[in-house]
């Protein structure tokens, strides 16, 4: 039984020499092949199934490409010299089962893609048995140990309980894991891309070898723990087509489902595509997006991944939707093209942008994001609400904010996965542009087991949209509450001009009994040594090259406005400085911070406003010829704001005083 895994050489062959791909060419022919041919040769560990063998398997496809695409048999039988060199390993992953059962969690799976795409396109250099030979190796050292995680995953009751390998050189790479807490592993992947990875080395690696030695109890077995995997991965989306691990997470786990989807349609004849609502994730994935004049790659980073996944699944989406608006994604809104990408672009699909207009992005996990449009001059200001996800950070209620081509209020990244890194604070609430209660933030993850989920929620309590202007209000008090049972409730309301453009936030903190000061976090982008922070009595400024931010702060308390530094390695404390803006300490603390971003070279709006004393404000905002009105109300629950007509806000505004304080 012979199933095609991947599409015609010839594909590949006209798209490597598409200008798309100029890259990813000259990336692929600059590879040192005489380097490679030496860690080979002399330099593997065979009992590194960690970083060696990685490398291993990646050289192994990237070679395959080289040698299909520039036609090159130097690189084709360096690949299969790198394949010969993982078939000297025992097995290819460092974990186990029950201290005895090799499994399949990190390594594994992509060693049985490598190794099916090297077989797939050039195992027809080899002698028959060699190749034979190889495909018993997958079986044993890859198959069976995909096979047997997902087994655990499935099953998680019967697990006897994951261990790192004691014959790997895992730990010796890294000794302070040896502290980790593994215990939860199987039901933390159950629904997370590791699974979905994980699947698609059991099926590719079934599929390779059905086709060398056709049907066996073997294939039998490995095929329905492959069918009943992927049954569940469609529930790693949203109904709506958005991912709670984020978007670098969601275009990971969408190239394995690209495999499956094909895999199984191949050899069953049936349509899989429906399994996920596609066009629902390519919305998801360009209103998460954040380009900036120096990166149009860049997105939301509600999660562990900083950039925009690779083009190969929009490709490989817009090939088969015909759709020439992920075609334009594809081009426009990715990183740099990976090789798989060459498998699935189509070049007679235009490509088409968006339309330039205000959106409002709200996904079943109360993340929200609202956008003047998607190209780097745009606003786009985003609030992570909602439960708690694989691979997320401690940042209800915190805000990320692009605007004239700058990141203006970052969401750190990326972050350590280890909580014995002195950098391990930057998944804190402490660095994310959020809220402290006396310098303390809401509940999080200790590390043990990992970046996996924590406890704490918020949620989407009003979310509006007219005119241009998108409001909503979120409640974060659980997460609070779980370290501080003192709070009563912890709220932030936020309005969002793209067009002026204007954020307002409004937090409200009220406490039980005792009194505590709030501290709102304003963060820098400045991994590139080019922002600065300038601060006075009541404004702030954030200075990037091409733009900056303009910001005022009001209350009826006293407060000040600091310039600090995160507690974590000294050039992470660089890359991310902050404005704090801290209230005196009340059982019932306020704070209205309006931020407004200005193009370098312009004049920035000047704010006029009023407040009764009791928690009311009235402001004006001009610029130039344009204006906005509005009033901020603190003195319920739940912070309120309210635009009002142009002159009824001036004329409210003026009554009071006009904030002149020049920094």
């Amino acid at each position: 039984m012979r199933t095609p895994l991947y599409p015609s050489p010839d594909r590949i062959r006209k798209n490597y020499h598409n200008p798309v791909f100029a890259g990813l060419k000259s990336m692929l022919e600059s590879m040192d092949l005489a380097s490679i041919r030496d860690f080979l040769e002399h330099r593997v560990n065979l009992r590194d199934y960690s970083v060696d063998l990685r490398e291993i398997t990646e050289n192994a496809e990237r070679l395959t490409f080289l040698a299909l695409g520039a036609e090159r048999d130097d690189a084709a039988d360096l690949a299969l010299q790198a394949v010969a060199k993982l078939m000297e390993y025992s097995k290819w992953d460092y974990f186990m089962e029950g201290g005895r059962i090799p499994i399949g969690v990190m390594r594994a799976q992509n060693a049985n893609l490598a190794v099916s795409l090297v077989l797939c396109y050039l195992g027809g250099r080899l002698p028959s048995e060699t190749r034979r030979e190889w495909i018993r190796g997958l079986a044993g050292k890859g198959i069976e140990l995909c096979h047997e995680s997902l087994r655990c995953m499935r099953f998680p009751d019967q697990v006897e309980g994951w261990s790192f390998d004691p014959e790997s050189a895992y730990l010796e790479r890294h000794p302070d894991h040896r502290a980790w807490n593994l215990r939860q592993f199987p039901r933390l992947f159950q629904a997370n891309n590791l699974r979905a990875v994980t699947t698609n080395g059991l099926m590719t690696g079934t599929l390779t070898y059905l086709g060398e030695f056709g049907r066996s109890d073997d294939t039998d077995r490995w095929l329905e723990q492959a069918r009943h995997s992927f049954s569940t991965l469609g529930h790693l989306y949203a109904p709506d087509g958005s991912y709670d691990e984020g978007v670098s997470y969601s275009g990971y786990t969408s190239i394995q489902m690209a495999d499956l989807i094909r895999h199984f349609e191949s050899l069953d004849g049936d349509d899989c595509l429906d399994c996920v609502n596609w066009r629902g994730n390519a919305d998801f994935l360009l209103r998460m997006g954040a380009p900036t004049n120096d990166n149009p790659a860049r997105i939301i980073t509600f999660s562990d991944g900083p950039t925009a996944p690779p083009p190969a699944v929009s490709m490989w989406l817009a090939d088969r939707f015909r759709d020439p608006g992920m075609q334009w994604y594809a081009l426009n809104r990715t990183v740099p093209a990976e090789p798989r990408a060459l498998l699935f672009f189509d070049p007679s699909l235009p490509a088409i942008a968006p339309a330039a207009s205000p959106y409002l992005l709200r996904t079943p996990f109360d993340w929200i994001v609202a956008g003047g449009g998607h190209e780097p001059e745009d606003l786009v200001c985003a609030m992570r609400s909602g439960p708690p996800s694989n691979h997320e950070h401690a940042d209800r209620n915190s805000l990320f904010l692009k605007c004239w081509g700058e990141l203006l209020l970052p969401d750190p990244a990326p972050v350590p996965y280890s909580h014995l890194d002195p950098s391990w604070p930057l998944r804190l609430t402490g660095a994310h542009n959020a809220i402290l209660i006396d310098g303390r933030g809401h509940q999080y993850v200790d590390g043990h087991d990992g970046t996996n989920a924590s406890e704490a929620h918020a949620s989407l309590l009003d979310v509006s949209e007219e005119g241009g202007r998108m409001q909503w209000t979120s409640d974060a008090t659980q997460a609070y509450q779980l370290v501080m049972p003192d709070v009563d409730s912890v709220i932030r309301t936020v309005l969002v001009d793209s067009r002026f453009p204007l954020v307002v936030v409004a937090d409200k903190v009220r406490k039980v009994s005792i009194p505590s000061a709030i501290e709102a976090r304003f963060m820098a982008s400045n991994e590139d040594g080019k922002a600065a922070i300038e601060t006075g009595v009541r404004t702030f400024r954030i200075v990037r090259p091409s733009a900056r931010l303009e910001a005022f702060a009001f209350s009826d308390d006293p407060f000040t406005i600091s310039k600090e530094n995160l507690p974590v390695a000294e050039n992470k404390a660089r890359a991310f400085p902050l404005v704090a803006v801290t209230t005196s300490a009340s059982c019932n603390p306020r704070l209205v911070t309006l931020l407004l971003p200005v193009k370098a070279g312009q004049v920035a709006p000047v704010v006029e406003w009023r407040s009764d004393g009791h928690g009311s404000m009235s402001f004006a905002v001009r610029s130039g010829r344009d204006g906005l009105a509005f009033t901020v109300d603190l003195s319920g629950r739940l912070p309120v704001i309210c635009p009002q007509a142009w002159e009824d806000g001036v004329e409210a505004a003026e009554r009071g005083r006009t904030d002149r304080d020049n920094l």
